[in-house]
């Protein structure tokens, strides 16, 4: 029996040893974990800054004014860029109107709306909203007011704004080529519109020649062009240059 207990206590020794690596083991195994985390948790707290940082070149859009459509239980508010501090563009009358995005027609009784765009990347140069019926609409270059301004159109109480035009910038306000311009007209009702002229240098009048058809005398390559536009169909049912020799 004596001799056997040189060998119990190499075993306890070996034991000893074993339970001593294990422990140095698991201490390294918690310390690596410990390092992994607080990394991780660095690199988490620095991402929030390198997303603001990469969103400082991203448009932003504010409300400029809420106006209301005549005769329609509805609102036309509309959208345009703003700076990059949240502030507002100072605007002059003639480039105001290129900072313009969008018209949001917004019920007035149950807060519904519509965009007139898809998204706010048209420059608008210029709005309208328009009655059936007949009498001048004035639609220079330099305007951008809706019809409640409209002073001759105000003047008929009863008249109610049925269809819209919108004037779009056809080229980047930076892009250093002659401006041309776009006209969208639709429909309030059944909101079907689409694009009836593109490529005009401008619009010198507007108006309604007859009932849910628009008149219009533009500017177009040097040359001044009538025509007539039936609303409801987006199509150009007549068409006149004039003659200035």
């Amino acid at each position: 029996m004596m001799t056997d207990q040189p060998v119990a206590l190499k075993n306890s020794g070996i034991r000893f040893i074993t339970l001593l690596f294990a422990g140095l083991g698991l201490l390294t195994a918690a310390a690596i974990i410990f390092l992994a985390v607080t990394i991780l948790s660095v690199s988490t707290r620095q991402r929030p800054a390198e997303e603001v940082k990469a969103q400082k070149g991203t448009e932003t859009f504010r409300v400029e004014s809420v106006e209301s459509v005549q005769g329609q239980d509805l609102f036309a508010i509309i959208v345009a860029a703003a700076n990059q501090d949240g502030g507002s563009i100072s605007y002059t009358k003639s480039t105001r109107s290129i900072h313009q995005r969008n018209i949001i027609l917004m019920n007035r009784s149950t807060g519904a709306t519509r965009r007139i765009f898809p998204n706010n990347q048209h420059r608008m140069l210029g709005y309208r909203f328009l009655p059936s019926g007949e009498g001048a609409t004035n639609f220079d270059d330099t305007s951008v007011t809706v019809v409640d301004h409209d002073s001759d159109y105000r003047s008929q109480k009863n008249a109610v704004a049925l269809f819209y035009a919108v004037q779009i910038s056809d080229v980047n306000e930076h892009d250093g080529l002659p401006p041309t311009r776009s006209l969208l007209i639709g429909t309030i009702a059944t909101a079907k519109q689409g694009i009836v002229l593109s490529g005009v240098d401008g619009i010198e009048q507007m108006w309604m020649a007859k009932p849910n058809q628009l008149g219009l005398l533009v500017r177009e390559k040097m040359r001044l062009i009538y025509h007539i536009i039936d609303i409801p169909t987006l199509k150009i049912v007549a068409t006149r240059p004039v003659d200035v020799d």
